[in-house]
């Protein structure tokens, strides 16, 4: 049988491995006779090459030994047996590592059928988990050959010739060598890459790496370093000699960054190293780079430039203490990486897509957010698809790609559990848009009367479905009408057994009253949030659709006397809804007779718009002031309009302040001016925006956060102390819920800690 594959490898003082080398050699070539082995030591000192003469070559088998006078590095020992090859086909394997027989098996097979390409890349595995298949780029592999040789540049492939068959020909036709000294693969395989014409990915485990604490990888020192910048030189003047730098200069600044991030990145690795060696390390990273970098050049938020900016930010690293500051702030950095809190644990269903957020915000002036993780779905979604696709955008996020999320004041830099793609602790159901009103503020989306375009059922009620569910703890009923949908009348039961713990809030209009509905307000954890958004009828015609107003209250004073703390009315208030009189109406309506007495009260605002007019930040205030003075206490401002509320600026403060006074509702909202200390209760994005932003806290003094013992990860949120709710307990301050979407699981909380309501800051806060 005539030779298909001729395997390379290069070996150097190897005696303490070489028999159990020789071993797998002879294995391989006895099993697949259409391979021959090359073997080049590299001017061993030792007796690597007279135990392979003594085990190989007294044998019957392809095999080739080759000895050089000289060790040059294996890159020169691989452009040797590369000439002596017969094989079309060429493997490059190190000594100390095997291939997987039936892999190679299967790779053999793959390339007795044609395939056009020139290239082959495979799955490999570690020896310490030897059956765990492994292909971290495989998603660039099949990108377009631009994309792809700029996820290489910007060292998002793996740079290893080992877990790659290339074909002979493509290697000596374009004359491409590998150079001496370390790191020869990178240069090397990409100029591979950019050469082929074609280049496939079979998804078998071929290769089995053996990661030694002396391997290459595993190593540092200043010839590490200068062997991957000049691997990038090489890279560069391919790029030049191309006339394609210019196109590939941002990936090419990208990869050197993540060059410095990387090996300063692994702070164990770096502190093995002697004091005077770790600082020859970190200046030979710093200055190699800033040679290479553009004069100004302009770092991101992404985790390696942040790691690399600080590099750089060190003038001297003499002594041990700078050095040791340097590894502090890197390891504070590693553990980092952008996301928000609903990527990480929320899912949003909607009729033909699976969506990563419900947020809304506004880059000049145009809205963004409602961020797709999987569009236009024509048949069922797994579990599997929808982790997959968090993934890869939390990939893309801190890769410096651009992402739909860019931009969004949600995002987060900080460490995020790993396990958080493994479950959700939120779900909105948005899985139709069928609903019997056409709100103003509405769209399509919400109305149009979609159906889902696949089995809602089939994926929630799945194995895998009900273990992503069962740790959630709230699912939200949006989209249209939810008490329209087909299954509503038994998903919502199904989903109170599937996720026992969860609050089940239900965002109906009202209009239509639900039996399912109602009887499932004997257990507790089910909530219903309707929005009246009009003191009038007049006026809820025109924001909703239909003259409704008086069949909504009726309903939800039916749902009221089964649970009426469970129920919650929204006002989203709009300037053509948010006149003194409206509000007085409404105001009206929802406080006589008591029937809403132990309700909650929502406040929010339209979401299309960016800022706040001052009509309605004064309707906002009066809506809280006004219910607060009427003896309902569960009144609070959503997300949405909290976050509209930290943007206004004093000028707006004071128009709304004298409005205000001119109905005698001033004393609602507190005065930025007055130095108060108060409590906050929850370390979330809301209190971080909250902080950072109202004129309040600009004056006022935190004392410290309150966060409940399962969520506290830190003792020091924003630079102030956190401590449980027994602290909170112990102190007389006023407290403010800085968490909307859990204001009456804090707001009870109060109880069991016998923290009176009163300490519940009562004032509006801009």
């Amino acid at each position: 049988m005539s030779i298909k594959y001729s395997i390379i490898t290069p070996i150097y003082n190897a005696e303490m491995h070489v028999e159990k080398f020789t071993e797998h050699v002879i294995n391989v070539l006895k099993q697949f006779p259409q391979i021959e082995w090359i073997i080049v030591d590299d001017g061993s000192q030792d007796k690597t090459k007279e135990i392979i003469q003594e085990k190989l070559m007294p044998l019957t088998l392809p095999v080739q030994l080759h000895g050089l006078e000289q060790n040059r590095g294996p890159g020169t020992a691989r452009n040797f047996a590369i000439d002596n090859a017969i094989g079309d086909w060429l493997l490059f394997v190190d000594s100390d590592d095997t291939l997987c027989l039936d892999g190679l098996g299967q790779l053999l097979l793959f390339n007795s059928s044609p395939h056009g390409a020139d290239i082959i890349s495979f799955c490999w595995s570690d020896s310490k988990s030897d059956q765990i298949k492994l292909k971290k780029d495989r998603s660039s592999l099949v990108k377009e050959k631009t994309d792809m040789l700029s996820d290489y540049l910007a060292l998002k492939m793996d740079g290893s010739v080992i877990f790659s068959a290339v074909q002979k020909d493509l290697i000596k036709k374009n004359n491409i060598l590998f150079s001496a000294g370390y790191h020869e693969d990178v240069d090397f395989l990409f100029k591979l890459y950019w050469k082929c014409r074609d280049l496939t990915f079979l998804d078998e485990r071929v290769y089995i790496k053996n990661s030694r604490d002396n391997s290459i990888v595993n190593s540092i020192s200043t010839k590490h370093v200068y062997g991957f910048f000049r691997a990038f030189d090489e890279m560069w003047k391919l790029l030049e000699a191309e006339g394609q730098n210019l196109k590939f200069q941002d990936a090419f600044h990208n990869g050197l960054i993540a060059l410095v991030a990387t090996r300063i990145r692994n702070t164990k690795l770096l502190a093995k190293v002697e004091r005077q060696k770790m600082k020859e390390i970190l200046l030979t990273l710093r200055d190699e780079l800033t040679r290479r970098l553009p004069t100004g050049f302009e770092f991101n938020q992404t985790q390696y430039h942040q790691i690399t900016k600080t590099l750089l930010s060190f003038n001297t690293l003499d002594s041990t203490s700078q050095q040791q500051m340097l590894l502090d702030e890197v390891n504070n950095l590693s553990v980092k990486t952008w996301s928000c809190k609903d990527l990480e644990h929320s899912l949003f269903l909607a009729p033909d897509q699976v969506r990563a957020c419900c947020k809304r915000f506004f880059i000049n002036n145009e809205i963004r957010g409602d961020v797709v993780l999987i569009d236009n779905i024509q048949a069922n979604v797994s579990i599997e698809d929808i982790q997959k696709a968090k993934k890869a955008l939390k990939t893309e996020l801190n890769s410096g790609e651009s992402t739909a999320c860019d931009g969004c004041p949600y995002l987060e830099f900080k460490q995020w559990d790993k396990s958080n793609m493994d479950y959700i602790k939120y779900l909105s159901l948005e899985h139709h848009s069928v609903c019997n009103l056409k709100c103003s503020y509405c769209s399509e989306k919400y109305y149009g009367g979609k159906k889902p375009t696949y089995d809602l059922m089939q994926l929630l009620d799945s194995t895998a479905g009900r273990a992503y569910l069962y740790n959630c703890e709230t699912i939200i009923w949006g989209g249209g009408e939810p008490s329209l949908g087909r299954e509503f009348d038994t998903l919502l039961p199904t989903l109170l057994a599937q996720a026992p713990t969860a609050i089940q809030r239900v965002l109906t209009n009202s209009i239509k009253y639900s039996d399912t509905l109602f009887q499932c307000l004997d257990n507790p954890n089910v909530r219903i949030v309707t929005s009246i958004d009009a003191g009038t009828d007049h006026t809820f015609e025109k924001i909703r659709g239909k003259s409704k107003l008086n069949e909504t209250l009726q309903n939800l004073a039916k749902y009221a006397k089964k649970k009426p703390e469970n129920i919650t009315i929204k006002y989203i208030l709009r300037n053509d809804n948010s006149s003194h009189e409206e509000i007085q109406s409404y105001l009206d309506k929802v406080t006589k007779g008591n029937i809403f007495e132990l309700s909650c009260f929502q406040i929010s605002c339209d979401f299309n718009s960016e800022c706040l007019t001052d009509q309605v930040v004064f309707a906002a205030t009066m809506i809280f002031g006004g219910l607060r003075t009427r003896g309902h206490n569960n009144v609070f401002f959503d997300d949405l309009l909290i976050a509209r509320l930290a943007t206004i600026d004093n000028d707006q403060l004071y128009r709304v302040k004298s409005k205000l006074a001119l109905y005698g509702f001033d004393n609602y909202l507190a005065d930025p001016e007055k130095n108060q200390k108060i409590i906050l209760w929850g370390t979330g994005w809301q209190a971080k925006f909250l902080v950072e932003r109202s004129l309040f806290f600009n004056k006022a003094n935190i004392e410290f956060f309150i966060i409940d013992q399962e969520y506290k990860n830190s003792e020091k949120f924003m630079g102030y102390p956190v401590y449980t709710p027994e602290k909170a307990a112990s102190s007389a301050l006023p407290i403010i819920i800085a968490a909307s979407q859990s204001y009456q699981q804090i707001k009870n909380q109060l109880t069991k800690y016998n923290i009176p309501e009163s300490r519940l800051f009562d004032k509006v806060i801009f």
